[in-house]
């Protein structure tokens, strides 16, 4: 008695293969009688002709789906730029905030470029399609959890409704990710300069908070001594 599941020869009585365990099938003859491979169905045509069908694995659907994914992998910021009127299909999680965290890098040097000849108009158009092509990555990172692109509504809901809205896009999705050495490179940097650019931003604020405290310290100082003055003149005139 023959296994089906290796082929191994079992005694006639045997209920389970003494070699892998496999449930034995009722006296098969030999290894060619055994059923056949569940992978591989037939089927017959309208002219009477039969062909057969093999089931890829789910081993070989997996390196099959790699191998497409790797030969067609987009760098991140092609992907953000080059689809920024595409609101369908899927965005990454590491491609939508990589190429979002590179932009808004870019967007600093920009804003200081502008800031320093004193000329907003190049800042002001690149911002404009910078908000297009965030609007529409968001919606396709949004696909990629398997939700509605509507859901990029929420960030008109001041506070509550960004704050979910951040919590979805970073979300691991089903989209492969796009990795290369230089581009982990440029993100890391570009996260660094992010960091350095909000610790400036802050340490400013405070700055300036400071600056306008004393300021109105100042101000509240002299209209006290403001108005002792014209107490103490009122008074004289009196006295006279």
């Amino acid at each position: 008695m023959f296994c089906t599941k290796c082929g191994a020869k079992n005694p006639e009585d045997a209920t389970f293969c003494y070699k892998c365990g496999n449930e034995m099938y009722l006296n098969p003859e030999s290894p060619s009688d055994m059923p056949a491979d569940d992978k591989k169905e037939t089927y017959t045509t309208i002219f009477g002709n039969e062909y057969t069908i093999e089931d890829e694995s789910e081993e070989e659907k997996d390196i099959n789906t790699f191998n497409e994914v790797s030969d067609n992998k987009t760098n991140p910021l092609s992907s953000f730029w080059g689809d920024i009127i595409n609101f369908n299909g899927k965005m990454s999680r590491y491609d939508f905030w990589s190429a979002t965290i590179v932009m808004a890098a870019v967007n600093i040097i920009l804003l200081a470029i502008c800031g320093y000849i004193n000329s907003m108009l190049l800042w002001y158009f690149y911002d404009l399609f910078f908000l297009i092509a965030t609007l529409s990555a968001s919606v396709r990172r949004l696909h990629d959890i398997n939700k509605s692109g509507a859901y990029v509504l929420l960030n008109l809901i001041p506070l509550v409704g960004q704050v979910i809205l951040l919590i979805m896009l970073l979300q691991k999705g089903k989209a492969k990710s796009y990795s290369e050495a230089w581009w982990s490179g440029l993100f890391a940097a570009s996260t660094l300069l992010l960091l350095l650019g909000g610790v400036y931003v802050v340490t400013t604020a405070y700055e300036y908070y400071q600056e306008q405290q004393e300021l109105q310290e100042y101000r509240d100082d002299l209209d006290k001594s403001i108005n002792d003055l014209e107490n103490n003149s009122y008074d004289s005139d009196y006295d006279y």
